[in-house]
């Protein structure tokens, strides 16, 4: 049912943007200041009217199912309304198996790695048709290369990362990436330090 609904507002969010004439937006940047490299990333990016498409999809998308999620459990949810560009950006510049791992408020997450709509619900209100069949909630919407790890440590997730990361260098897959999802109060934490420390070794 939440499915078809989301399809329905998509479909008619559909109808007003292919009206749009423009086929293309140049989005420019500021110059990066650069640490420790020769070279920043591209300051001008084009994005074509079928991407801008796209991504407005997944980002009404993920909102309209956590809308949904919030007005039918009384479960304790960690929802990541407002955080719906986060998960659809950083999505765009990855490949299919690069790996994000995250905490809370990661129901978008698992959405733009492929997870169904339908799964996720299922997972928060227990059923065994959910990612993990019904039995991690909120906290353990899984889905294609997306870990939630879900410990009292603050900022755990970041060494799990670099575990990854090592994993993927020292195997056949050395062009995939592991990316790790925290907060600004996760920021100051000891094992961050560590693990980026380590990394460089």
């Amino acid at each position: 049912m939440i499915g078809t609904q989301i399809g329905n507002v998509l479909k008619k969010v559909t109808r007003v943007l292919s009206r749009m004439s423009t086929r293309q937006a140049v989005v420019r940047t500021k110059d990066y200041k650069l640490h420790g490299l020769n070279e920043g990333p591209n300051t001008c990016a084009t994005l074509g009217r079928h991407d801008a498409l796209k991504y407005y999809h997944q980002m009404q998308a993920i909102r309209y199912m956590e809308n949904r999620i919030e007005s039918i459990t009384n479960n304790i949810v960690h929802l990541c309304i407002g955080q719906e560009a986060c998960c659809v950006g950083v999505q765009a510049g990855l490949k299919v198996n690069d790996t994000i791992i995250g905490t809370y408020r990661n129901h978008g997450w698992s959405y733009v790695r492929g997870t169904p709509a339908r799964t996720i619900v299922a997972e928060i209100l227990g059923r065994k048709t959910g990612s993990c069949g019904g039995r991690g909630g909120s906290k353990h919407c899984i889905g294609p290369n997306f870990y939630a790890i879900q410990t009292a440590i603050v900022g755990a997730q970041v060494p799990v990362g670099a575990g990854f990361a090592f994993a993927m260098k020292y195997s056949a897959c050395r062009d995939d990436i592991s990316t790790v999802i925290l907060g600004d109060g996760a920021a100051n934490q000891g094992q961050i330090g560590r693990a980026s420390c380590r990394e460089r070794v």
